[in-house]
């Protein structure tokens, strides 16, 4: 490609894409060298913040709905209730939208990220396609694809601007709709992205990768292998809790349950890690662990369960489904992302891994029933 490169995202890259990936920010890193140009239409900046803003609010109703609960528990004194109601209070009260709304603002900004505004050019090429039946609408006036008629239009705007581009983007027909526009590249992801050659190289020139590239081999791997694991063995309870397993063996309607309690894990293994530069690294970490699963079990069910599930037995002519329990044995895969120290010499008792964050929801495999 002629001239810096050009990154386009669409709304479901950008949504899978974790903030805190190390491919992701090592993006953020060239986009603000000033060696690339990274664009967000517009249409895709307000899908995915008003995404995050509904993230956000689920999260702090939860936050808030836990603390009130322990606020009210007759089996904690009266200073614990006290602390954890006036933990409640404290909380922030926001304006959610105009929190989103700066949030987006600012953090784009510091990424040097381009949002590439609506125009009427764009919404002409969008319902022309929409009245058509065109690619990337599946039909004629598809109302479900408006929003990638107005993605397309701009990544297409773009592409004439600039002349040639790389557009990330997951769906099949908003991709092969951009795919036919003349100096269009499609790719699937941000890993995708740096492997490209022009845009790897200038992960190279960073001056934190020259940092890395100095102490890289010599960096403690076993070290930092063993921090992982201690890392997914202390917090693996905060991933796995409220998460749904899924087995034809779990005797609900959609042979699913949700954890409620995860035991310590064992067996847990880390792969070899991927080296995104400057010293962003990768890894998936594997491991297995007992659960403790809440379903609810039909009455016509409730004395066939297996040993492994305890249903709470109520009247059979009020109630259609019985809370019950299950211990189950689980198997999980989870990709983090992580910065390794960068020192010149790496003491015993120091850290070597930095700033770990999951990539994305564990996977979760039911193994057994306990």
């Amino acid at each position: 490609m002629a001239g810096d490169p050009v990154i386009i995202f669409d709304t479901n890259v950008l949504r899978n894409t974790s903030w805190q990936s190390a491919p992701f920010r090592q993006l953020i890193e060239i986009s603000a060298s000033r060696k690339i140009q990274v664009y967000i239409p517009e249409i895709v900046l307000n899908e995915r913040r008003t995404q995050w803003r509904e993230d956000l609010i689920k999260a702090a109703a939860g936050v808030k709905k836990s603390l009130e609960r322990y606020a009210n528990d007759p089996l904690l004194t009266d200073d614990q209730r006290a602390a954890y109601a006036a933990t409640s209070a404290a909380l922030p009260e926001h304006d959610y939208e105009q929190l989103c709304i700066d949030s987006f603002e600012r953090y784009f900004r510091d990424a040097r990220f381009e949002v590439f505004g609506l125009t009427v050019g764009q919404a002409e090429v969008a319902f022309s396609r929409y009245f058509a039946g065109a690619k990337p609408f599946k039909d004629v006036k598809a109302r479900n694809d408006i929003p990638d008629g107005f993605v397309f239009a701009a990544a297409a705007e773009i592409i004439a601007k600039v002349k040639s581009a790389y557009f990330l983007c997951k769906d099949n027909e908003l991709a092969s709709a951009v795919a036919e526009i003349d100096g269009a590249a499609v790719l699937t992801s941000v890993e995708d992205a740096l492997k490209m050659p022009e845009i790897g190289d200038l992960s190279m020139e960073l001056e934190t990768n020259k940092a890395w590239l100095r102490v890289k081999d010599h960096y403690p791997v076993e070290r930092a292998r063993e921090e992982l694991v201690t890392w997914a063995t202390e917090r693996l309870h905060m991933f796995l809790e409220g998460k749904t397993v899924w087995s034809e063996k779990i005797p609900s309607d959609g042979n699913d349950g949700e954890i409620e309690f995860a035991e310590e894990p064992d067996k847990v293994e880390i792969s070899e890690f991927t080296d995104w530069g400057g010293g962003d690294l990768s890894a998936t970490i594997t491991l297995t662990c007992d659960v403790q699963l809440h379903l609810m079990v039909h009455k016509g069910d409730a004395y066939s369960v297996p040993d492994w599930v305890s249903v709470s037995i109520r009247d059979f002519d009020d109630y259609n489904y019985f809370d019950a329990s299950a211990s189950a044995r689980v198997a999980v895969k989870m990709d983090v992302s992580f910065r390794a120290v960068v020192a010149d010499e790496y003491d015993d008792d120091e850290e070597t891994v930095l700033s770990v964050t999951p990539d994305q929801d564990p996977r979760i495999s039911f193994l057994s029933g306990n």
